[in-house]
């Protein structure tokens, strides 16, 4: 059997993502009838909210920095407001990171 080459500590570099979270929404509007029936309705001001989470080194973002944890083709504007980085002794470097997004937003 080879002996191991690293024993000890080591350190890791990278982020990796563990888990991403997201929810779409969106305002509704509905208009009734004069038969008190509905007779249109529609969904304006799209967003959606998401949390991402994983462990490594470093979170891979910063708070409101632009394009930076953006899903890909997603057009418009993405807000970063929350971030949280936890470090353990027992356990790898962990972050979560969470924002909105606006599609319509420019």
């Amino acid at each position: 059997m080879a002996a191991p080459t690293n024993i000890g500590i080591n350190q890791v570099t990278h982020a990796t993502a563990q888990s991403v979270e997201v929810t779409s929404q969106g305002e509704v509007s509905i208009l009734v009838d004069k038969a008190g029936k509905y007779s249109k309705a529609a969904v304006f001001d799209p967003k959606f909210s998401f949390t991402v989470s994983g462990k490594g080194a470093v979170c891979p973002v910063s708070i409101n920095a632009t394009g930076i944890g953006k899903p890909t083709a997603v057009t418009g504007k993405v807000i970063i407001n929350s971030l949280k980085n936890q470090t353990n002794n027992d356990d790898w470097e962990s972050w979560e990171y969470s924002g909105e997004g606006y599609p319509s937003a420019t």
